[in-house]
Parts: structure tokens; sequence; C-alpha cells
């Protein structure tokens, strides 16, 4: 009897053993995802939360110098603004682009364009389109071509923002002298998007660009 028991007494105790062993893990764990929502809250109350409200301050201080017509000082205060995150500080990064473009200061403008991130429907492709026009603008054409498919992309089907990147697109090719890629932009507006502004004049810069490219 006595040999019976002891095998008996041991697996009990490797069995307790093993239960406090898996006891403390669970509250390892727990001590651990307590500590990363501790976390998580302090970055989104004393981090996160007043860095919008920071970004909001300095976007409405810069556009209402815009509003009121000093460009200059507002260029510099929506620079200031560009440098926080979020929705205000995207907006900023926008706002200072198209004033930078206005300017004729190209390569900055595309650097804003490049970084600000936004997720509308419409301003999202209007972004990519703004900075194919610099790289238009630098003499990139190759690099304008990719980020006018990027917006026509972006517009997502969208019937007036495609057909007038593709127009762009077709612009860039014209420029290139490539009638036969140019002679594909237009045919696809006229065929994709019949009811567009841009098809009612595809036609006739269609017919020029087979034209030059029978020529070659």
């Amino acid at each position: 009897m006595e040999n019976s028991t002891k095998p008996a007494a041991a697996s009990l105790a490797e069995q307790e053993a093993e239960k406090a062993k898996t006891e403390k893990i669970k509250k390892i764990i727990t001590w651990i995802t307590a500590a990363v929502a501790v976390i998580v809250l302090i970055y989104v109350f004393a981090v996160r939360n007043p860095g919008i409200k920071k970004a909001e301050a300095a976007f409405s201080k810069a556009y209402t110098e815009l509003s009121m017509g000093n460009d200059s000082l507002a260029l510099t205060d929506m620079r200031a603004a560009a440098e926080f995150g979020g929705k205000s500080g995207n907006l900023a990064k926008v706002y200072a682009a198209n004033m930078l473009y206005e300017n004729g200061d190209y390569a900055a403008a595309l650097e804003y364009y490049k970084k600000a991130d936004l997720d509308d429907e419409i301003a999202a492709p209007g972004v990519l389109g703004k900075a194919g026009d610099c790289l238009v603008a630098l003499g990139k054409p190759e690099e304008a071509i990719s980020y006018f498919d990027k917006a026509a992309s972006a517009a997502d089907g969208n019937p007036q923002l495609v057909p007038y990147f593709l127009q762009k697109k077709a612009r860039v090719y014209n420029n290139l002298g490539k009638s036969d890629e140019e002679a594909k932009v237009y045919d696809e507006i006229i065929k994709k998007y019949p009811m567009s502004l841009q098809a009612q004049s595809a036609e006739k810069y269609l017919e020029r660009a087979k034209a030059a490219a029978a020529n070659k």
C-alpha cells in the first residue's frame, strides 16, 4: 500500500505545482495587459488629444490670416501647423502646398502634397493630381504621369474626376511626343466616360494624336 500511495501523492503535487505556475502566468499576463492599457490611455489623454488641439489651434490661426489676405503670414503659420499630424495638420499641409504652388515654388509644394494624408474621396485624388502638376512644372513628366495615374485610381471610378486626371496624363504624353500613348488615353476617356466634360473635346484630340502617330 505504501508504494502505491507515493506515486499518487507525487502526481498530485505535480498537478498543484503546474496549477500554481499557470495561475502565476495568468497574473503576469493580466498585469502586462493592464500596463499596456494604461500606456494607451496616457498617450490618448496626455499626448494625442493635446496634440490634436494644438494642430487645430495652429490651423485656425493660419486660416484666419489667409482669410484676411495676409498671405505671407498665413503661409508661415500654415507651415507651422503642417508640422502637426491629424486632420488639421494634413489640411495645413495642403493649404501650404497650394500657396507655395501659386508662388511658383513647385519643389516645396510637392513635398507638402506628398506628405498630406487625406482620406476624403475628393480631396485625396486632388492632392495626388496637384503633385503631378508640380512634377510637370519641375520638368519631370514621367513621374508626373505616375501621379496622374495614382490620382485617377484614387478617384475610384468617379465620372468627373477620373477623366480629368486622364486628360492631364494625355497632355503630358502630347508634350513628350508620345502620340500613340496620348491616343490610347483619349480613347479611354471617350469609351469609359462619354458623358464627361473631357470627352466633349477628346474626339478631336484623339484624331490629332492618331494623325501624329501615323506620320512618325
